[in-house]
C-alpha cells in the first residue's frame, strides 16, 4: 500500500512540474502580448497626436514639416523626404526631408517612382523585390518605401523612406 502511495505521490510530482512548465511558457506569451499591445496603444496615442496637428496646420509646408517630425518618431532610425508632384504634373520635387535621406534627385519624372506607378505602398529590399526606383541620384539603398500620397483622388507625391539594415525595414513593416 505504501509504494502506491509513492507512486501517485511521484506521478502527481511529474504532473505537477508539467503544468508548471506550460504554466511559463503561457506566462511568456501573455508577456510578449502585453508588450506588443503596448506598443501599439503608444502608436495609436502617436498617430492620433500627428492627426490633432496635421489638422491644425494652415499651409503646405506646416503639414509637410510635421509629417516629417512624427515619421521620424513613428519610424525610428528611418529617413526620408517628402516629395510633392509640381503644378505641371510633369515633376516630383523634394519638399521636405529628415535624417539626410539616401541621395534622390531632386526633379524627376512620376514614372521614376515604382509606387507611384503601382499606386499603392512599395517595400523594396533585397529579399521581396529586385526592382528599384529610378528616383536616385547614385545607388539605390538595399531597403526603402515608397507611399503615394493622395487625396480626392489625385495623386499628390510621395513619401520616401530608407532604412539602414533589413532588421529596421522589417519592424517598420511589422
Amino acid at each position: 500500500m505504501l509504494v502506491i502511495l509513492f507512486g501517485f505521490l511521484i506521478r502527481d510530482a511529474f504532473r505537477r512540474r508539467s503544468f508548471e512548465k506550460q504554466l511559463s511558457v503561457a506566462n511568456d506569451h501573455l508577456e510578449a502580448t502585453i508588450e506588443a499591445l503596448e506598443r501599439r496603444g503608444a502608436e495609436a496615442a502617436l498617430l492620433k497626436t500627428t492627426r490633432d496637428e496635421l489638422h491644425l496646420c494652415v499651409t503646405a509646408a506646416e503639414a509637410q514639416a510635421c509629417t516629417c517630425r512624427h515619421l521620424q518618431a513613428l519610424v525610428p532610425a528611418s529617413s526620408g523626404a517628402i516629395l510633392i508632384i509640381n503644378n505641371s504634373r510633369s515633376m516630383l520635387e523634394i519638399a521636405a526631408t529628415w535624417n539626410n535621406p539616401s541621395p534622390l534627385a531632386d526633379g524627376f519624372s512620376p514614372d521614376a517612382c515604382c509606387g507611384l506607378r503601382a499606386g499603392h505602398l512599395r517595400w523594396r529590399s533585397s529579399a521581396h523585390s529586385a526592382i528599384n526606383c529610378s528616383h536616385f541620384t547614385g545607388e539605390p539603398p538595399e531597403n526603402y518605401a515608397c507611399i503615394p500620397l493622395t487625396a480626392q483622388g489625385e495623386t499628390l507625391g510621395f513619401v520616401y523612406l530608407t532604412f539602414p539594415t533589413q532588421e529596421i525595414a522589417d519592424l517598420a513593416r511589422g
